[in-house]
């Protein structure tokens, strides 16, 4: 008897036929153009349950990809800021030590700092907490360059922020 071949197309998580991919891209298309899952069901003629999980595989396809997406934005500005920040290390390479060429290195460093910073923001580290023994957190952000330095080579952030107020006081 013929039986009729069916093609199999695997996706990352499961093996789905050509038909059941197309149903799975009609309920998404309906869904994205605002359609409850039962309106889907009864337009495309099968279970709720089933518009749901087929909704839910696209949907979870969909972030992948856009995750997969948003890392290599990520890393393709981080490759940007590495040139930079490598240049700006050249230029700071290259000065001498006449008043002039000082302020172009203190020019550099600040434009390495922000260059930093930005790395930071383009991976989320600048939302870090630092929770140390004393019970408290601390918002990166409150922190300069130095400061979490100091913190990293193991100092308690209360002195450093105790130390800023002797410094406004004063």
């Amino acid at each position: 008897m013929g039986q009729k071949e069916k093609s199999v197309v695997k996706t990352r998580t499961k093996k789905r036929s050509v038909k059941q991919i197309e149903r799975m891209h009609q309920a998404w298309t309906l869904y994205q153009e605002g359609f409850t899952y039962r309106d889907i069901a009864q337009k495309l003629n099968y279970s709720k349950s089933q518009v749901q999980r087929d909704v839910e595989d696209e949907l979870e396809e969909w972030m992948a990809e856009q995750r997969k997406e948003a890392n290599k934005i990520k890393i393709r500005e981080y490759l940007k800021l590495q040139r930079l920040d490598n240049k700006a290390a050249m230029a700071f390479n290259a000065v001498g030590t006449d008043a002039e060429k000082q302020e172009k290195v203190l020019k550099e460093i600040d434009a390495r700092t922000k260059i930093s910073s930005l790395i930071f923001k383009l991976f989320g580290l600048d939302k870090i907490v630092i929770e140390k023994s004393d019970k408290q957190n601390y918002d990166l952000s409150s922190f300069t360059d130095a400061e979490l330095h100091r913190i990293a080579q193991g100092e308690e952030p209360q002195k450093i922020l105790a130390e800023r107020n002797v410094n406004i006081t004063n």
